[in-house]
């Protein structure tokens, strides 16, 4: 039996819901681990990911939350991801193979998503 604590299989509390702030994505740190909270308009709950988009690792923090379809949209170049990290959008893609292909990238990168208490 190992009885070391491991701290990546425990729960942590991040920011009061009332501090953040549901139009924007809010950047903080965990355990040394860049994050990114934000507002999914699709389930209406604060979705946790890592804070980096898996094109080129720009923080998705400094990006925004599109109004048309409520996904988290990468400051940069513009890719989109949804409540669940799939992404769903490239604008540069003109091959739709593209995006399908990218749906798989991203979603093992959702951390957790935050509770109301």
């Amino acid at each position: 039996m190992n009885t070391e604590f491991n701290f990546f299989q425990n729960w942590y509390p991040v920011s009061p819901v009332a501090d953040l702030d549901p139009q924007r994505p809010t950047q903080i740190t965990l355990l040394g681990i860049r994050l990114v909270i934000w507002h999914s308009k699709s389930c209406q709950k604060y979705q946790v990911f890592l804070d980096r988009c898996p094109h080129r690792l720009a923080p998705l923090s400094e990006g925004r939350i599109d109004e048309q379809t409520g996904n988290l949209m990468c400051s940069y170049h513009g890719w989109q991801f949804d409540d669940r990290g799939i992404c769903t959008r490239i604008p540069q893609a003109e091959n739709l193979e593209l995006v399908r292909k990218n749906q798989q990238n991203f979603g093992s990168s959702v951390l957790g998503l935050l509770n109301y208490c």
